[in-house]
């Protein structure tokens, strides 16, 4: 799962099955967090579907790539953005983790407070750190 998730490299759809489950990675295709490949075209969910659906044969010549990061932050806690790199015309991605969202995240006290307030800080985590946390 590190592979495919944080370090985007190519999974065979068998192995992600054989991991997640049929229905979690039926799940993940639908909410097209997950993209299925054979050679070079890109397969529609329908299809992918119907791949992740049939014996384990039919899956051996594809291939599949997160269309999401995740990012381990705070813990336990997981978030996920938009893999950055998608060509695709009007797309607009969640802003992704860097260094200071990281190092705030980890700087930010955690006193009792009544209110946090996070305003146009990018993807958010800021935000749901605290929330965790106050």
């Amino acid at each position: 799962l590190v592979r495919i998730f944080l370090l985007h490299r190519l999974l065979p759809l068998a192995r992600l099955r054989d991991l997640l489950g049929t229905e979690c990675c039926r799940l993940l295709l639908r909410l097209q967090a997950v993209t299925v490949m054979v050679g070079c075209r890109l397969l529609p969910v329908e299809e992918a579907l119907e791949k992740v659906d049939a014996d384990a044969s039919s899956c051996g010549d594809c291939f599949c790539f997160s269309n999401i990061k995740l990012w381990p932050v705070d813990g336990d806690l997981l978030i996920a953005t938009d893999e950055q790199t998608w060509p695709c015309a009007g797309f607009e991605p969640v802003m992704y983790l860097s260094d200071d969202s990281f190092a705030l995240a980890t700087a930010a006290p955690r006193g009792a407070v009544r209110r946090v307030l996070d305003v146009c800080c990018g993807s958010g985590v800021q935000g749901i750190v605290a929330l965790r946390n106050y």
